[in-house]
């Protein structure tokens, strides 16, 4: 778990501040790609629940 962790950090160390712009294009969106991407977002938040990253 501990290696799952830092690779996450590392990850996250890679991203750009653009990524957190919140921009997504979700109105451009299809039906599908909609239902794909808040699926994807509920996947998300459930595992993430599940992290504690103790300082």
């Amino acid at each position: 778990m501990n290696d799952d962790i830092e690779e996450l950090k590392e990850k996250i160390r890679k991203l750009n501040p653009s990524d957190f712009d919140g921009y997504t294009c979700f109105k451009e969106l299809s039906p599908e790609q909609r239902l794909d991407w808040l699926a994807e977002l509920v996947v998300f938040v459930y595992e993430s629940r599940s992290f504690r990253i103790k300082s």
